[in-house]
């Protein structure tokens, strides 16, 4: 028992594995919940366009958003200062590539829905996202060089492989959302699993009413407001890029789980998604995340592993009988002094 608590008390890049198992635990028992009663709870929870779930319909991302703009600005770090000047004028370059990237897509998949405008929304995304990252910098400005291209690294690998699971997974399943459901004459008709994967409730709705429906209308599962809240619980890296912050990393995972079930909760309660597609944005946004940081953060092997590998194999050398008669086959090499050397 002692050594499967050690285990579990290990940790990669600021993570237990006893946290992690907890934070992947609680999106699993949302998932089983979800399965069962989707239908039951997105019916006594809905309260279209209430409050709640409008301001983390448009905040909820956001820290993801400033995670993965901050990619740039922990380049920055690592090149600041460093290098020919070639070098310096790419790390500006990616310190101002990364914010706008993020916070194009931040303007472009969230605020799109306030502002009417799409190039518009971008720009104020872009703007959003540019006040976090700065704020990120002074974070993490005297952070290590090697901590903050290893942070850097994480951020960009986790946060493109979230999005993309996420957006894959949205146009292969075509769950109908809640809201959408709801508005038709006979909602439960309707009503799909998410494990169904069943397309064809847009394809004979889209084929009788082309203009009444977006893509979005049929994109419930999985939640992404979810993943990317799933995601920050990446934010436990600032530990690691601020010493202040160093014995603050239960805090910020504690954090990410609080943050990820409001999202969660809004999202259901405005009828966007049900609380299986929350539970499995949560549980894909945090279990990619961490897989990525685990990946990263993985310890090369020690100098002296490797001796006792290269020793391990000298000594495990077949010694076969073949191989002992070979050896002692060999003819004994007579050494002769320059006097019986012949000429």
């Amino acid at each position: 028992m002692k050594k499967i608590w050690a285990k579990l008390n290990e940790e990669f890049a600021g993570i237990r594995f006893y946290e992690a198992a907890i934070l992947l635990l609680v999106a699993l028992t949302f998932i089983i919940i979800g399965s069962c009663a989707d239908w039951s709870i997105a019916n006594a929870v809905y309260h279209p366009d209430n409050a709640f779930g409008a301001l983390f319909a448009y905040i909820g991302p956001y820290p993801a958003y400033v995670l993965f703009g901050a990619t740039g600005v922990l380049f920055f770090i690592n090149w600041k200062g460093a290098g020919p000047k070639d070098s310096r004028i790419l790390a500006i370059i990616c310190a101002c590539i990364f914010p706008i990237l993020a916070g194009a897509l931040y303007g472009y998949e969230t605020l799109n829905d306030a502002i009417a405008n799409k190039y518009l929304a971008a720009l104020t995304g872009v703007l959003a996202v540019g006040v976090g990252d700065i704020g990120f910098y002074f974070l993490a400005r005297h952070a290590d060089k090697n901590e903050a291209y290893q942070a850097g690294i994480t951020f960009l690998f986790a946060a493109a492989t979230v999005i993309v699971l996420v957006y894959l997974l949205k146009k292969a399943g075509l769950r109908p959302r809640f809201y959408w459901i709801e508005e038709q004459s006979n909602p439960q008709t309707y009503f799909r699993n998410w494990w169904d994967f069943d397309a064809s409730v847009k394809e004979n709705f889209a084929a009788a009413n082309p203009t009444a429906y977006q893509d979005a209308d049929f994109e419930s599962w999985p939640s992404g407001h979810a993943a990317l809240a799933g995601f920050t619980v990446l934010g436990v890296l600032l530990a690691k890029l601020n010493p202040k912050l160093k014995n603050k990393t239960t805090w910020l995972i504690v954090g990410s789980l609080i943050w990820t079930i409001l999202v969660s909760a809004a999202r259901v309660s405005d009828g966007h998604h049900f609380v299986s597609d929350v539970a499995f944005g949560a549980f894909f946004g945090t279990l990619f995340a961490m897989l990525v940081a685990y990946l990263v953060y993985l310890p090369a092997p020690k100098e002296d592993e490797l001796n006792g590998e290269d020793a391990t194999f000298k000594k495990s050398k077949p010694s076969s009988l073949a191989g002992k008669r070979f050896e002692k086959a060999q003819p004994q090499r007579r050494s002769y002094s320059p006097k019986h050397s012949y000429r």
